[in-house]
């Protein structure tokens, strides 16, 4: 082994799972060359100012680059040891610190001796956040010098060969880890993946973090993300597929032993799509132009996103526009071509529209269908108000029975409310009678920019009315229930539970350009256990809570669906109206936390009810985000992020409750019969048990004292 130089670096590795990586600690050591005392040891591992990532994919070859500032608030010298997870398969590129302007590289240690270091670490500080690391293939460097109240730049790159499953490529940067053993927030964080293929790239998907997509082409994209001051809650995952068909399908899984599994499939058309395979399209634009909408300036900046909805038609679509306020006004007698003429016309009679009058919706949306004239293309109904209907029919049960009677040609209804003063049961209940979605643009939200972008959106449709066919595999559970059309540059997320296991084919059927298509899948393997994607049992449950809660809605509440909710609830730890992040008393589950506005009042008018009678800004205000946190709930496909609560934790699929000073994972029963293990904290035995199970450390570092299932048994891990 070399001897190392003055402000050299020691890096060494020992085990983590498959394409991990995750965020260095950096924690303090004595320094006993300095003439002043200081205390020892320092209170706690030095703050991350901040956190860049760049990973470029070549085909399935990664290479991440990490760069983190690390800043010590202590008033002397630090000599620092630094520690950071890499993949079991990455090969080492290059580790470096920065002093000023000078880059000082490091050597490499021999693994053995690395662990036993750290091991030496974890038994001196018993630390359970140090415990996240154990069995991790783990660099470890000495850092110095940290000057008193400043800053040190660590660099860290490997690069990776990502596995590929079926077609589907996985990476995952875990951000999270770390965070345990370092509880301090993090100012800055950047994280940026630029994908390259010689392949057609189907999916792009990430079911943890809210990313910007942007796609050049088939062969090219880029994601980034990026936040402010926070402790990151999740790890960081990247699926993609690879395919040069017209259509991708790929499947995730995930299953625990003696349980049902669960699936999510991501249908994707390719971006690039010749004219030909654009399927032409019917659509109709209804407008409020009431009164109303002189407010804010909603009218003009709606009218803006109209005019760009009407200059994205493609030359093969037919469109109309009606306008109502008291009365309904059509921009013709029934759909007209997309042609150059036309489009001006339109343009024109959008700027001559103003704000007036009342709000008859129950006539603009009967006199909106009957433009439709049948036929095979998609047809298109989009639907903005700000106000509750105050002309003509004002019953909302009566206003959705007629509707959806009127509608025998299956029109798919898009509804917009803006503002408030909305009734969101009714926009909701029309867009789910009539296979569409709901939206609304709140008044801190740019109308003009919301609508655009819907715009674009539907402005390509590829596939119409999609069904999956999965033969044996007789899936439950299964969401959404009815699958939307599919656009190009769009992707479709269904989720669901499976009991057999074995490979099984899957259908896509759907109609393209009036011609009934059926797309084959072979061999698609759903398997009896499956430790991956832990993130999948928590979508799949926020879904079904959805639906749930849309049929209390709908139908009104009975006992059986509202113990469903509380019990899918507390096994993954999320909010309802029924439930808050898991009180410490198990009683007291009925509390205002979370997304939703009113624990119970699911049939508030008018925003979960029927009635069309004014009531409080600040009830209105409730209800309308609370549709929103609905919707958002039935087409979940990213984690929602964790409690803010101290006495609550997510560690993969599992949900953990603080109670008496331990934390216990709410599957546990003390019933089951399960063998039980006991740990003593920082025991040998603890020790070597979590270097051998990486997983079973993640649940060990939440504390001294744990109560975790685990692979068929019970783990006690006491102090």
């Amino acid at each position: 082994m070399k001897r190392l130089m003055p402000f050299a670096l020691i890096l060494a590795a020992l085990g983590l799972a498959p394409h991990a990586a995750a965020q260095g600690i950096l924690l303090p050591r004595d320094v006993r060359i300095h003439p002043f005392p200081h205390p020892w040891p320092a209170p706690h591992p030095l703050r991350v100012k901040s956190l860049t990532v760049n990973t470029h994919i070549q085909g399935q070859v990664a290479t991440t680059r990490v760069s983190q500032i690390f800043i010590n608030d202590l008033n002397f010298v630090v000599d620092g040891i630094y520690f950071y997870p890499l993949p079991e398969d990455a090969t080492f590129v290059e580790f470096a610190t920065w002093d000023g302007n000078k880059k000082l590289r490091g050597e490499v240690l021999e693994k053995q001796e690395a662990l036993n270091r750290y091991l030496a670490i974890v038994r001196s500080t018993r630390d359970p956040g140090l415990l996240e690391y154990a069995g991790a293939n783990l660099f470890q460097a000495r850092v110095f010098p940290v000057p008193a109240f400043g800053e040190k730049r660590v660099e860290f790159v490997y690069s990776q060969i990502l596995k590929a499953d079926h077609g589907l490529v996985s990476y995952l940067y875990p951000l999270q880890s770390g965070t345990r053993a370092n509880p301090q927030s993090i100012g800055n964080v950047t994280l940026t993946v630029d994908i390259e293929s010689d392949q057609g790239i189907k999916t792009v998907y990430s079911p943890t973090h809210s990313v910007e997509t942007r796609r050049e082409g088939d062969r090219r994209a880029r994601l980034s993300y990026e936040a402010g001051n926070i402790l990151p809650d999740r790890n960081f995952q990247l699926f993609y597929s690879l395919s040069d068909a017209d259509f991708g399908l790929s499947l995730i899984t995930y299953r625990e032993a003696a349980e049902d599994g669960y699936f999510m499939i991501l249908l994707s058309p390719k971006v690039e799509q010749s004219e030909a395979a654009i399927l032409p399209k019917d659509i109709l634009f209804v407008l409020d132009t009431s009164g109303s909408m002189q407010d804010r300036g909603k009218l003009e900046k709606a009218l803006s996103a109209l005019r760009f909805g009407i200059r994205s038609l493609r030359s093969g679509d037919r469109f109309n526009i009606v306008t109502f306020s008291t009365e309904s006004r059509r921009f013709r007698e029934e759909l007209v071509p997309a042609a150059d003429d036309t489009r001006s016309a339109a343009l024109q009679f959008i700027d001559r529209q103003n704000a007036t009058g009342g709000t008859n919706i129950f006539d603009a949306l009967k006199e909106a269908l009957s433009c439709f004239r049948a036929g095979d293309r998609p047809r298109y109904l989009v639907f903005l108000t700000d106000g509750l209907p105050t002309v003509g029919e004002t019953d909302p049960g009566r206003i959705l029975r007629e509707v959806s009677s009127a509608n025998n040609l299956k029109v798919r209804f898009f509804t917009f409310g803006v503002g408030y003063d909305v009734n969101t049961f009714l926009l909701d209940q029309l867009a789910a009678r009539n296979s569409g979605v709901s939206d609304y643009v709140t008044p801190d939200e740019d109308l003009e920019v919301k609508l655009s972008n819907f715009f674009a959106k539907v402005a390509n449709p590829v596939m119409t009315g999609l069904q999956l066919d999965f033969g044996a595999l007789a899936p439950h559970d299964v969401f959404p229930r009815q699958l939307p059309d599919l656009f190009r540059g769009s992707q479709i997320t269904v989720l669901g539970r499976y009991s057999v296991s074995g490979n099984f084919p899957i259908s896509l059927r759907g109609v393209v350009r009036g011609d009934a298509r059926t797309l084959r899948y072979q061999n698609k393997e759903f398997p009896s256990a499956a430790a991956k994607n832990d993130f999948l049992p928590r979508l799949w449950a926020m879904r079904k809570v959805g639906y749930l809660l849309e049929q209390i809605r709908t139908s009104g509440e009975n006992q059986e669906l509202k113990d469903e909710i509380i019990r899918l609830a507390k096994k993954y730890g999320f909010v309802t109206p029924y439930t808050s992040y898991l009180a410490a008393d198990e009683k007291d589950l009925i509390t205002r936390r979370g997304p939703f506005p009113h624990p119970l009042n699911l049939q508030m008018s008018p925003g979960f009810g029927g009635s069309a009678t004014p009531i409080s800004t600040s009830a209105a205000r409730e209800a309308v985000h609370a549709s929103i946190a609905l919707q958002a709930m039935k087409s979940a496909d990213t984690e929602a992020p964790q409690s803010t609560r101290t006495d609550m934790m997510h560690v993969g699929s599992k949900t953990f409750a603080l109670k008496g000073g331990t934390w216990i994972d709410t599957a546990y029963d003390e019933k089951s019969g399960l063998p039980i293990v006991d740990l003593l904290f920082g025991s040998e035995a603890m020790l070597q048990a979590l270097v051998a199970d990486r997983q079973l450390a993640a649940y060990a570092a939440l504390g001294k004292n744990v109560v975790v299932v685990h692979k068929g048994k019970v783990y006690r891990i006491h102090a």
